[in-house]
């Protein structure tokens, strides 16, 4: 939510464009490492993430797992992409996260405040907004028992589409915009999270449909998911008999326009020649990248804003918290004497267990859950021209990202900020936890 809250907050301000012209980030498949203490459901399988010296040749100087990925046939090799990303500090960041909070309990107790709420982010009237946005938008989401930050970035999405939309009903009444809560990676064993998208929909729609915000609930198997959740709550598997123990989620099983089920597939919901933005803050199912690639080929498809909730890239190697240059990458870490088997053991799982969890959550198999996030890669280079990538780069901690060896690195920042929700809101770690609390 963070991540949502800072870019919404920049809005339509700069950004620092990395484009990958240069072809020197190689994008390739998963290898496999012996990392004995990885969970079991990692399968010992992770990205390493590294920006390879062009003036070492093809794999010259690299350990041979590298050199083989090298020889594989895998490997992209030029890319077109751009990726607009900003490096904000976590001072800012925690910032912009609060003061979205108290504009959101603004927005809730006045309508005047409830207006003018997306313009607290940076937008001057609601025709920039939705013409950077879209009027259609997606949020993959994880809302499982500690994803509060992940509802509480859908909130605030809504909130916003909602606000806008209503300003703009001054000028044009019958207007309206949609936003789809996609759950498609935890739809057959997760009942937990399908529980809460769909009761988070539900009381969505019933906070915001009068502004002309549309929420729908992506489910491949909308009665399939019915049975998940009955069994969930103990209850018998209606629409009906849903409401009866949440209020509002046997409804949002159907479509908010009233027209059947809610949307089993996005492929043909897609605007033609219009924005899109697509929120990534979770991992992604098969189904779901297969939606945006369609859309991506359609001729008449829509063009793709996709925000990542975490950095695209992360170290893969140890790095001195006071170093200014890359240093040379090595994997597996040498087992010479200037490494302990402890150093070794910490820079094995650094290196191979370091991707960011929008990356790797889901209930899929872990390597799947991983070869479809290249797929979603693919598709932006297949189509460069049909996506806007963005990325807020924060890190779980302060660091670096990767840089050719003996270049200078970036910083990025982490978020210490830590909540604990409930009745009252117990913020445990802030930088600033006057301002937090």
């Amino acid at each position: 939510s963070s991540h949502l809250a800072l870019w919404a907050r920049l809005g339509c301000q700069a950004f620092v464009a990395w484009t990958a012209r240069a072809a020197h980030v190689r994008c390739v498949r998963t290898a496999a490492m012996d990392a004995s203490a990885k969970a079991a459901k990692f399968s010992y399988l992770q990205f390493r993430s590294v920006i390879d010296d062009p003036a070492a040749g093809e794999g010259a100087g690299m350990d041979e797992t590298w050199a083989r990925l090298l020889r594989s046939g895998r490997v992209t090799r030029h890319a077109e992409p751009c990726i607009s990303m900003a490096l904000p500090t976590s001072e800012d960041a925690e910032e912009a996260l609060v003061s979205s909070v108290n504009w959101l309990a603004e927005a809730l107790a006045s309508e005047e405040a409830f207006v003018t709420f997306y313009r607290c982010f940076g937008w001057a009237t609601p025709e920039a907004y939705f013409e950077a946005l879209g009027e259609t938008q997606v949020m993959f989401v994880d809302t499982d028992h500690n994803d509060m930050d992940d509802r509480l970035a859908a909130v605030l999405l809504a909130y916003q589409m909602a606000s806008a939309n209503k300003d703009r009903r001054r000028d044009s009444p019958s207007s309206t915009c949609t936003l789809y809560l996609d759950c498609r990676n935890y739809q057959n064993k997760a009942a937990l999270t399908v529980f809460r998208t769909l009761r988070l929909a539900a009381t969505l729609r019933r906070e915001l449909a009068s502004a002309g915000l549309l929420v729908d609930v992506v489910l491949s198997d909308s009665t399939a998911a019915m049975r998940l959740v009955a069994g969930y709550l103990g209850c018998a598997v209606s629409p009906m008999e849903l409401d009866k123990r949440s209020p509002g989620v046997g409804g949002a099983l159907s479509s908010a326009n009233g027209q059947g089920s809610c949307p089993s597939r996005l492929q043909d919901r897609w605007p033609s020649r219009s924005r899109v933005a697509l929120w990534i803050i979770s991992g992604l199912s098969g189904v779901q990248v297969a939606d945006i690639g369609a859309g991506s080929a359609a001729e008449d498809g829509p063009r793709f804003v996709v925000f990542e909730q975490a950095q695209p890239a992360w170290q893969s190697v140890v790095v001195a918290t006071d170093a200014d240059k890359q240093p040379p990458w090595e994997m597996p870490p040498a087992e010479d004497g200037a490494a302990t088997p402890v150093e070794v053991l910490e820079a094995v799982q650094r290196g191979f267990g370091a991707e960011p969890s929008n990356i790797r959550s889901g209930e899929a198999a872990y390597p799947l859950i991983l070869d479809v996030y290249m797929d979603l890669q693919e598709a932006v280079v297949a189509r460069p021209g049909r996506f806007d990538y963005r990325c807020p780069a924060l890190a779980r901690d302060t660091g670096f990202l990767p840089a050719p060896p003996g270049q200078p690195m970036h910083r990025i920042f982490g978020r210490p900020l830590t909540v604990l929700p409930g009745q009252t809101y117990d913020v445990k770690k802030a930088l600033n936890k006057t301002r937090a609390a």
